[in-house]
């Protein structure tokens, strides 16, 4: 799924708020909580995005590297913003996923599979992000 995934869905500067480790019958997932940007409308000043949250989750991780560093608090609701994303076959049904984040940070995971959720209602902003009130103004 994952190539198929990466040709129609782009995670370039999509926000992390939040991250969790679910780990229940001997399988463990890891799920990211994005600001999912489905479209960019950038031919008018100021651009704007129709941005979404989602819940981005690898089925059945086996390894996981985590390097993220805020210096100091901020005001910002989010824990890291999404560059790039290379991934590369490890086995038979097993991706290796490398994210660049902000400020040198990175996430590198192992999984057999990869699922996006949308859990709110698109919104259109000026903004690559959505306010704590805008993610929860659906639910």
């Amino acid at each position: 799924m994952s190539l198929e995934f990466f040709k129609s869905h782009s995670l370039h500067d999509n926000y992390i708020h939040g991250l969790s480790y679910m780990d229940e019958n001997y399988e463990c997932d890891l799920i990211l909580d994005i600001d999912y940007i489905h479209e960019w409308h950038c031919e008018r000043e100021p651009c704007e995005f129709v941005v979404s949250p989602a819940w981005l989750t690898f089925k059945n991780v086996s390894r996981l590297n985590i390097s993220i560093s805020k210096p100091e608090p901020t005001i910002n609701s989010y824990l890291g913003i999404i560059l790039d994303v290379k991934f590369h076959p490890i086995s038979e049904g097993r991706l290796w996923y490398e994210f660049t984040l902000v400020g040198s940070n990175k996430l590198e995971v192992e999984a057999s599979g990869l699922a996006l959720e949308i859990w709110g209602a698109p919104t259109t902003t000026k903004t690559q992000w959505l306010s704590t009130v805008q993610r929860y103004a659906s639910n």
